[in-house]
């Protein structure tokens, strides 16, 4: 069942002057209740754009965003309860902290939503697990933790208000592979228990192939590539007429296959090519 739908959205930068610059054209995009979509494209293709509008932060020039079938610009007057709705983590989140503890922080929202403070100490308390914020955390100042804690608690901010719809603007944008894995983990897991849908950007192929649904794919304001995973890493060449890649694991399971190696063509994963590769290698995938 489809949740969230933009129609024919157009947008232009700076119209009307010299500057004018049009970042989204003629978008049509469907996302599912309950899954994990992808966004993939390179730096100013209009993903940031895109996220902007789907909790009402940015207005189309025209077409429609469609919750549950209607339109949140309908009544701009409500478009704050959209916001409660559509969850939204800018790129570099932890630079919007600002209050003097992290269990403040994460408080901000619910507190804006008019919960009690046991509901509100509940969320924070909820929102800290599933972000990866330890509990020893909570009465430390936001201005003390490490990139990647600071990130985590940004991200727990936004699940703190419970949003049927969670989108995330590249996550784990300068994190190591650790850190990254961490922050993808608790969204698998916030969305598998909270039953949220969950959109979110980024440029790590790996990251996408193995956590996300569905991918949609942006090139120069258009969507260029919408399906499933085979349905759009099996169409390599036209990821890279446009200069995006599959995964690496996939590259090398093509060479296997090249090499004689009888490999499905649809591996999108580490997890997926060692239950392939262990069996013809005498291995136990299980083990």
């Amino acid at each position: 069942m489809t949740i969230l739908e933009l129609s024919d959205v157009c947008y232009t930068y700076d119209s009307g002057t010299p500057m004018a610059h049009e970042a989204l054209s003629h978008i049509n995009l469907k996302i599912e209740k309950g899954s994990m979509t992808g966004l993939i494209g390179h730096t100013g293709c209009g993903k940031s754009t895109l996220l902007r509008m789907l909790n009402g932060l940015t207005k189309p020039d025209s077409g429609k965003i469609l919750l549950d079938g209607h339109d949140i610009w309908e009544d701009p007057k409500q478009i704050s309860a959209v916001r409660f709705r559509v969850g939204l983590v800018m790129q570099y989140p932890e630079y919007q902290l600002f209050d003097e503890t992290v269990r403040a922080d994460i408080a901000y929202g619910p507190r804006n939503m008019g919960l009690d403070d046991a509901e509100i100490a509940a969320r924070v308390a909820e929102a800290a697990s599933f972000a990866g914020v330890d509990a020893s955390l909570l009465d430390k100042s936001p201005f003390e933790l490490s990139g990647g804690q600071k990130r985590r608690v940004a991200i727990a901010g936004v699940m703190a208000m419970r949003p049927e719809i969670l989108v995330l603007d590249e996550p784990a944008a300068g994190l190591d592979p650790r850190g990254r894995e961490d922050i993808f983990e608790g969204l698998a897991r916030y969305r598998a228990e909270s039953g949220a849908t969950v959109i979110v950007v980024s440029h790590s192929m790996e990251d996408m192939a193995r956590y996300c649904d569905y991918l949609a794919v942006m090139n120069d304001g258009e969507i260029f590539l919408r399906g499933t995973q085979r349905e759009v890493f099996g169409k390599s060449d036209a990821l890279q007429s446009i200069g995006l890649d599959v995964p690496d694991i996939t590259r090398l399971c093509a060479l296997l296959r090249e090499g004689g190696m009888p490999l499905p063509d649809d591996i999108y994963t580490v997890e997926a090519a060692t239950a392939a590769i262990l069996p013809l290698l005498g291995g136990d995938a299980d083990a």
